[in-house]
């Protein structure tokens, strides 16, 4: 049986919003003390549930206070300031009562002055929670109002900031604007990841210089000492993804989600800009392909890969070579070793020897170019947005014809809504549409110079956008291009040549050639001398450069193989 002198008490503290003053934690503590002390009573603790509504979070859901209506038989009061620090709704009120009575817990609301013990306290109370219920109802479509206004003003509510812009106070409220420091970086990133380099390479590279992350960031910004966080590639990449990069305003899971991208838009259609953006559409959309790209599994595009990974292939089976430790070094072997049951018989070779001609073959093309800068000079496209308006309207003419207008007011709103698209149709249409423009600066660095610096992620990079691909023959016995040589022979074709293999037999394996026949075909010139000077692969100057260099291997170079003197390059 409980003790009743003195009398156990339970203080309840509930705040909606850690900003309120007019309820706060304080003065809802010292509500519970006085009457504590006014009735002698001995309090045992306090559930104190902060930056939680009652409206969305029953007696039961709230963290601290259900952890004490687990355990009744602690506490003979329960004490709050008001009814509405317990329960908003009034079914959840009832409930609480109901609970109360179960464990014989008294229930004080301290200011509303209400005795819970008899049946006119009760029904009192029921209309108070009634009344409470329908004012929080109110608040919260009143905070929703205030955040819709708030969104479409192009407002900064606050919260977690985007990476390259910095809040700034205009005399509505709190905007966003570009940082110029965290902008820049952002800008520099995203030319990397267009230009090839990894996401993997650029985080080393980002954490290698000590930039901040988006949280140090805002840990500066308020006068903290930074963390000293790393940047993480799923980090980078969501933040690559997101459309705050054009200025466009996304939302997880608000009533404004539009698909994956959860874009907010605003009455007419469109997305709703609520900043400068940083990157232009153009560079956007590239970006997204490349990352498209290099997420795709085939792209060979992994931290710490072997140099030749997907690169190098058997001249046998067509299976990709794999890099593996031997006993005194490394070496690429066929994969049908691991692969299959059945090994195509292809011997290894050294990766220094390998990568070695892969870099001699590179260099002896390219070494000399010059690198380029790309410089983008911004143009004013509106074509985009025009034909997004042109749309919008087109769907509101369908809405229209399928009765969605069908009610009061419905057809002013109807004429509201299409003048304003018209409007602003007319707007960008009239105004100048000015192409982005390109332009390469010198740099004065020749390639050699600038391949030297890469590490060996971006030139792996560098040489599986061009479809660079080395073939290897390491055959353990004779090989001949004469077909009747080795009649039902298996076969291997590199350099445009078709070499018919000899049975790997202990005799056969004396007549051997001593070096591996090795390919390397340097893939899309084209796309291989626009990535060395940075100029677009579509160019002129380009394609004709990719033209006078398309030679294949002419008829000594073969015999040279033949007789095990030279590779096939």
């Amino acid at each position: 049986m409980k003790n009743r002198e003195p009398k156990r008490v339970l203080g309840v503290v509930r705040l909606s919003n850690l900003t309120d003053d007019t309820s706060s934690p304080e003065r809802q503590r010292e509500k519970v003390h006085y009457w504590a002390k006014l009735h002698d009573a001995r309090i045992v603790g306090i559930a104190e549930d902060l930056d939680v509504s009652a409206i969305s979070a029953s007696p039961w859901e709230r963290p601290d206070l259900k952890r004490w209506l687990d355990k009744p038989d602690e506490y003979d009061v329960i004490v709050a300031w008001k009814l509405d620090r317990l329960a908003r709704k009034t079914k959840d009120f009832l409930e609480l009562l109901e609970w109360a009575d179960k464990h014989s817990v008294q229930i004080v609301a301290v200011d509303d002055g209400i005795d819970l013990s008899t049946d006119i306290g009760r029904m009192v109370a029921t209309i108070l929670a009634v009344f409470g219920e329908f004012e929080g109802k109110t608040m919260k479509k009143r905070a929703k109002d205030a955040y819709e206004h708030n969104i479409r003003a192009g407002k900064w509510r606050g919260g977690f900031l985007p990476y390259g812009y910095r809040p700034v106070k205009s005399e509505d409220g709190w905007v966003l604007e570009p940082d110029p420091e965290t902008s820049e970086i952002l800008r520099e990133v995203v030319q990397k990841i267009i230009a090839g380099t990894s996401a993997n390479q650029v985080i080393r590279d980002l954490n290698a210089r000590n930039v901040p992350t988006s949280l140090d960031v805002q840990r500066i910004r308020k006068g903290k000492e930074p963390k000293g966080t790393q940047w993480r590639v799923a980090n980078l990449l969501k933040m690559l993804r997101s459309k705050t990069l054009l200025g466009q305003y996304e939302a997880d899971g608000s009533q404004y989600s539009q698909g994956k991208k959860k874009v907010i838009s605003g009455d007419d259609g469109l997305p709703l800009q609520r900043a400068e953006p940083l990157i232009s559409l153009a560079e956007w959309e590239d970006l997204q392909t490349r990352l498209d790209r290099n997420s795709s599994k085939q792209s060979g595009n992994r931290q710490d890969a072997a140099p030749l990974m997907r690169i190098a292939f058997c001249a046998v089976c067509q299976r990709p070579m794999y890099r593996s430790g031997g006993r005194n070094q490394l070496y690429y072997r066929c994969s049908s070793v691991a692969e299959t049951s059945v090994k195509c018989g292809n011997r290894s070779v050294g990766t220094d020897y390998l990568e070695g001609i892969l870099e001699e073959s590179v260099l002896d093309l390219l070494g000399d170019v010059e690198k380029l800068e790309k410089i983008t000079i911004p143009g004013e496209d509106h074509t985009e947005e025009l034909e997004q308006v042109k749309r919008v309207m087109a769907e509101a003419r369908g809405e229209k014809d399928k009765g969605y207008y069908d009610y009061p007011g419905g057809e002013d709103e109807y004429e509201e809504r299409m003048a304003k698209l018209a409007a602003r149709r007319n707007q960008l249409a009239s105004l100048p549409n000015i192409p982005t423009r390109i332009e390469w600066q010198k740099t004065g660095e020749k390639f050699r110079d600038h391949w030297a610096k890469l590490d060996t992620d971006d030139r792996r990079q560098f040489l599986l956008d061009a479809s660079v691909r080395i073939e290897v023959l390491h055959w353990p016995a004779p090989i001949s291009t004469d077909a009747s040589a080795y009649p039902d022979a298996p076969t291997a074709k590199v350099g445009g040549l078709t070499y018919h293999l000899a049975p790997t037999t202990s005799e056969n394996k004396r007549y051997a050639l001593p070096e591996p026949i090795v390919t390397v075909n340097l893939g899309d010139l084209a796309e291989l001398y626009a990535r060395a000077t940075g100029l677009n692969v579509d160019s002129p100057e380009v394609q004709e450069w990719a033209k006078r260099k398309f030679e294949g291997p002419t008829e000594e170079k073969r015999q040279a193989v033949l007789d095990g003197k030279e590779s096939i390059r």
